[in-house]
């Protein structure tokens, strides 16, 4: 792996680079407002305004009037499929790429971390961004239902979930553009994937026999969604310590 680095260098040197001109741009802002340093802290915290926003944003398409309205109900589904996967994917990149120190953890960058933002451990990698690939992959979705809906759910995503990541100093630059690239890559690949008409039209015929059942499970997925699946992640984590002590 460290060869391979070594290689990549002449390329990956620019873009490491780049990430430290912006994040050094945006910490210098840090401390010098309250209110700056508390909305942003406040928008980290907060899934209510990140990811609550763009499950509503879901469910409003799923009512959305349509010419072909099973079709447009089987592509929000099979997007939201392409979404976990791609969240499950920067998960295993994160676990496995070499560690990358997050900007607020970087001794070089010298780092001025924000009133009330939260520090993280030295061993949490950077890269890639489960955030970018969650919230371009559920923004992409948006988009391909109404380009101009899409593109304010891209700017929404950019103001309220990836600057104040950067400014916070959880991320680089390149890690959330590569987080948006594998969201959109399997958001894309989801909807290609050539699935049996039965299991790709189970779901309708779910909502339509049992909708009490089906929205309940709904629900519960889109919550899990919404919080970037961080229940799950808890109770993997835990299982995973368990079976590390006891084995």
């Amino acid at each position: 792996m460290h060869s391979l680095l070594n290689l990549l260098a002449p390329v990956l040197d620019p873009i490491v680079r780049i990430d430290f001109a912006v994040v050094r741009f945006f910490n210098q802002f840090a401390n010098h407002s309250l209110l700056l340093d508390r909305a942003v802290a406040l928008l980290e915290e907060m899934f209510l305004l990140k990811g609550a926003v763009f499950m509503a944003a879901m469910y409003w398409l799923w009512f959305l009037p349509s010419d072909n309205i099973d079709r447009d109900r089987i592509r929000i589904l099979r997007g939201l499929a392409g979404t976990m996967i791609a969240v499950a994917v920067t998960l295993t990149l994160d676990h496995f790429l070499p560690n990358r120190p997050r900007p607020l953890n970087e001794p070089s960058l010298g780092f001025i971390l924000p009133t009330g933002s939260y520090d993280t451990p030295v061993a949490d990698n950077s890269f890639p961004s489960d955030h970018g690939a969650m919230f371009f992959a559920v923004a992409t979705i948006i988009w391909l239902r109404s380009r101009r809906w899409g593109i304010i759910a891209y700017l929404y995503a950019l103001v309220m979930v990836f600057l104040p990541r950067i400014y916070a100093g959880h991320h680089y630059p390149s890690d959330i553009l590569a987080g948006c690239a594998i969201g959109g890559f399997f958001v894309w690949l989801s909807l290609r994937v050539p699935l049996p008409k039965g299991l790709e039209e189970f779901p309708i015929r779910w909502e339509r026999r049992h909708p009490s059942s089906f929205y309940a499970v709904v629900f519960m997925f889109t919550t899990q969604v919404a919080t970037l699946f961080w229940d799950l992640r808890s109770i993997l984590h835990d299982i995973g310590g368990f079976l590390k002590h006891y084995t």
